[in-house]
Protein backbone atom coordinates (compact mmCIF):
# COMPACT_ATOMS: atom_id res chain seq x y z
CA UNK A 1 0.00 0.00 0.00
CA UNK A 2 3.01 2.33 0.08
CA UNK A 3 1.36 3.18 -3.50
CA UNK A 4 -1.29 4.62 -1.76
CA UNK A 5 0.40 6.54 1.12
CA UNK A 6 2.08 8.56 -2.10
CA UNK A 7 -1.48 9.18 -3.79
CA UNK A 8 -2.48 10.71 -0.48
CA UNK A 9 0.61 12.70 0.65
CA UNK A 10 0.60 13.51 -3.01
CA UNK A 11 -3.23 15.30 -2.26
CA UNK A 12 -1.75 16.71 0.53
CA UNK A 13 1.26 18.40 -1.11
CA UNK A 14 -1.12 19.65 -3.84
CA UNK A 15 -3.37 21.11 -1.37
CA UNK A 16 -0.68 22.93 0.53
CA UNK A 17 0.42 24.09 -2.94
CA UNK A 18 -3.47 25.19 -3.76
CA UNK A 19 -3.46 27.41 -0.68
CA UNK A 20 -6.32 24.90 0.46
CA UNK A 21 -6.21 24.09 4.67
CA UNK A 22 -5.72 20.21 5.25
CA UNK A 23 -7.09 18.36 7.96
CA UNK A 24 -5.52 14.85 8.78
CA UNK A 25 -6.56 12.32 11.12
CA UNK A 26 -4.38 9.34 12.16
CA UNK A 27 -5.74 8.21 14.91
CA UNK A 28 -2.67 8.40 16.78
CA UNK A 29 -3.30 10.39 19.73
CA UNK A 30 -6.25 7.71 20.40
CA UNK A 31 -5.21 5.01 23.35
CA UNK A 32 -3.87 1.46 21.35
CA UNK A 33 -6.48 -0.93 23.35
CA UNK A 34 -9.30 1.84 23.44
CA UNK A 35 -12.84 0.27 22.49
CA UNK A 36 -16.18 2.40 21.91
CA UNK A 37 -19.48 1.29 21.23
CA UNK A 38 -22.60 2.67 19.98
CA UNK A 39 -23.69 5.98 21.51
CA UNK A 40 -19.91 6.52 22.37
CA UNK A 41 -17.72 9.50 20.84
CA UNK A 42 -14.48 10.75 20.70
CA UNK A 43 -12.27 13.55 19.21
CA UNK A 44 -8.64 12.10 17.31
CA UNK A 45 -7.16 15.00 15.16
CA UNK A 46 -10.14 17.36 16.67
CA UNK A 47 -12.67 16.09 14.25
CA UNK A 48 -15.13 14.18 16.65
CA UNK A 49 -16.31 11.12 15.88
CA UNK A 50 -19.41 9.63 17.02
CA UNK A 51 -20.20 5.72 17.08
CA UNK A 52 -23.28 4.76 15.22
CA UNK A 53 -25.69 1.53 14.14
CA UNK A 54 -24.81 -0.47 11.66
CA UNK A 55 -27.25 -1.09 9.14
CA UNK A 56 -27.76 -4.45 7.48
CA UNK A 57 -29.77 -5.16 4.19
CA UNK A 58 -33.12 -5.97 6.58
CA UNK A 59 -32.19 -3.36 9.18
CA UNK A 60 -29.82 -2.12 12.24
CA UNK A 61 -27.73 -3.35 14.42
CA UNK A 62 -26.43 -1.72 17.59
CA UNK A 63 -24.45 -4.40 19.00
CA UNK A 64 -20.57 -3.78 17.43
CA UNK A 65 -17.69 -1.75 18.42
CA UNK A 66 -15.01 0.08 17.00
CA UNK A 67 -11.43 -0.31 18.73
CA UNK A 68 -7.87 1.56 18.44
CA UNK A 69 -5.44 -1.03 16.76
CA UNK A 70 -2.01 -0.96 15.27
CA UNK A 71 -1.75 -3.94 12.70
CA UNK A 72 -1.76 -1.78 9.45
CA UNK A 73 -4.69 -3.23 8.02
CA UNK A 74 -5.72 0.03 6.55
CA UNK A 75 -2.47 0.18 5.05
CA UNK A 76 -0.89 2.74 7.14
CA UNK A 77 1.13 2.84 9.93
CA UNK A 78 0.56 3.87 13.27
CA UNK A 79 -2.76 3.72 14.74
CA UNK A 80 -5.74 2.90 13.21
CA UNK A 81 -9.91 2.06 13.92
CA UNK A 82 -11.04 -1.43 13.44
CA UNK A 83 -14.95 -1.38 12.99
CA UNK A 84 -17.17 -4.44 13.61
CA UNK A 85 -20.90 -3.72 12.83
CA UNK A 86 -20.88 -0.03 13.56
CA UNK A 87 -20.62 3.45 11.36
CA UNK A 88 -18.74 6.32 12.15
CA UNK A 89 -20.06 9.80 12.11
CA UNK A 90 -17.27 12.00 11.57
CA UNK A 91 -18.16 15.45 12.17
CA UNK A 92 -15.39 18.25 11.08
CA UNK A 93 -17.35 20.98 12.60
CA UNK A 94 -17.74 22.82 9.40
CA UNK A 95 -18.68 22.04 5.37
CA UNK A 96 -15.17 20.53 3.71
CA UNK A 97 -14.45 20.94 0.07
CA UNK A 98 -13.54 16.68 -0.21
CA UNK A 99 -12.00 14.24 1.52
CA UNK A 100 -9.60 10.66 1.49
CA UNK A 101 -9.88 8.07 4.13
CA UNK A 102 -7.67 4.71 3.63
CA UNK A 103 -9.03 1.33 4.10
CA UNK A 104 -9.09 -2.49 4.89
CA UNK A 105 -11.83 -4.70 3.73
CA UNK A 106 -11.67 -7.74 6.19
CA UNK A 107 -15.39 -8.63 4.75
CA UNK A 108 -18.91 -8.83 5.43
CA UNK A 109 -21.08 -5.31 4.15
CA UNK A 110 -20.32 -1.74 4.25
CA UNK A 111 -22.27 1.49 5.05
CA UNK A 112 -21.09 4.61 3.01
CA UNK A 113 -22.93 7.92 3.90
CA UNK A 114 -22.44 11.58 2.48
CA UNK A 115 -24.62 14.65 3.19
CA UNK A 116 -27.64 11.80 4.20
CA UNK A 117 -27.20 9.41 1.23
CA UNK A 118 -26.66 6.03 2.84
CA UNK A 119 -25.54 3.48 1.00
CA UNK A 120 -25.44 -0.68 2.56
CA UNK A 121 -22.90 -2.61 -0.15
CA UNK A 122 -20.69 -5.25 -0.09
CA UNK A 123 -17.61 -4.03 -1.53
CA UNK A 124 -16.55 -0.29 -2.01
CA UNK A 125 -15.88 -1.08 -6.16
CA UNK A 126 -19.77 -0.79 -6.19
CA UNK A 127 -19.67 3.00 -5.46
CA UNK A 128 -17.03 3.38 -8.16
CA UNK A 129 -17.49 6.90 -9.77
CA UNK A 130 -20.88 6.70 -7.92
CA UNK A 131 -22.57 10.52 -7.03
CA UNK A 132 -23.74 10.02 -3.43
CA UNK A 133 -25.04 12.79 -1.47
CA UNK A 134 -24.18 15.01 -4.70
CA UNK A 135 -20.40 14.34 -4.12
CA UNK A 136 -18.35 11.91 -6.20
CA UNK A 137 -17.00 9.12 -5.16
CA UNK A 138 -13.40 7.44 -6.64
CA UNK A 139 -12.18 4.45 -5.05
CA UNK A 140 -8.32 3.15 -5.55
CA UNK A 141 -6.29 0.43 -4.49
CA UNK A 142 -6.17 -3.31 -4.92
CA UNK A 143 -6.92 -6.34 -3.10
CA UNK A 144 -8.86 -5.64 0.24
CA UNK A 145 -6.60 -2.17 0.82
CA UNK A 146 -7.08 0.86 -0.40
CA UNK A 147 -8.43 4.91 -0.70
CA UNK A 148 -11.68 6.30 -0.69
CA UNK A 149 -12.01 9.45 -2.09
CA UNK A 150 -14.88 12.25 -2.13
CA UNK A 151 -15.32 15.22 -4.18
CA UNK A 152 -17.47 17.80 -3.51
CA UNK A 153 -18.97 19.78 -0.52
CA UNK A 154 -19.11 17.44 2.02
CA UNK A 155 -21.80 18.59 5.50
CA UNK A 156 -22.22 15.12 7.07
CA UNK A 157 -19.79 11.70 6.62
CA UNK A 158 -20.20 8.45 7.88
CA UNK A 159 -18.11 4.94 7.10
CA UNK A 160 -18.88 1.52 8.65
CA UNK A 161 -18.36 -2.08 8.37
CA UNK A 162 -18.92 -5.56 9.47
CA UNK A 163 -14.72 -5.53 9.79
CA UNK A 164 -13.44 -2.38 8.42
CA UNK A 165 -10.06 -0.99 9.40
CA UNK A 166 -9.77 2.96 8.98
CA UNK A 167 -6.93 5.01 8.76
CA UNK A 168 -5.38 8.26 7.78
CA UNK A 169 -8.20 10.90 6.80
CA UNK A 170 -7.67 14.08 5.07
CA UNK A 171 -9.99 16.11 4.67
CA UNK A 172 -10.57 19.72 2.33
CA UNK A 173 -7.58 18.83 0.24
CA UNK A 174 -9.08 16.72 -2.18
CA UNK A 175 -7.93 18.09 -5.98
CA UNK A 176 -9.98 18.56 -8.45
CA UNK A 177 -11.06 15.50 -10.72
CA UNK A 178 -8.56 15.83 -13.50
CA UNK A 179 -5.76 16.16 -10.86
CA UNK A 180 -7.45 13.24 -8.94
CA UNK A 181 -7.04 11.35 -12.23
CA UNK A 182 -3.70 12.28 -12.70
CA UNK A 183 -2.59 10.87 -9.59
CA UNK A 184 -4.50 7.46 -10.53
CA UNK A 185 -2.41 7.20 -13.29
CA UNK A 186 0.78 7.80 -11.40
CA UNK A 187 -0.19 5.06 -8.90
CA UNK A 188 -0.98 2.59 -11.54
CA UNK A 189 2.28 3.38 -13.22
CA UNK A 190 4.16 2.67 -9.72
CA UNK A 191 2.16 -0.16 -9.79
CA UNK A 192 3.52 -1.57 -13.18
CA UNK A 193 7.35 -0.49 -12.26
CA UNK A 194 7.01 -2.49 -9.16
CA UNK A 195 5.78 -5.55 -11.00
Amino acid sequence: MRNLRIAVAAAVVLCAVGGASAVTVTCDDLTLGSSYIVGDSFTTGGVVVSVQEFVLGGGGTSSGNVSVTNGGAAGGSGNELMLNNVNLDINFGTTIDGMAIMFGDMGGSLNLSVNGDQRVIQDFSEVQNAIIGGTQIFVVGTGSQGGLFVIGLINQFSIGGQELAVDNLVANCIPEPATLGLLGLGGLALLRRKR
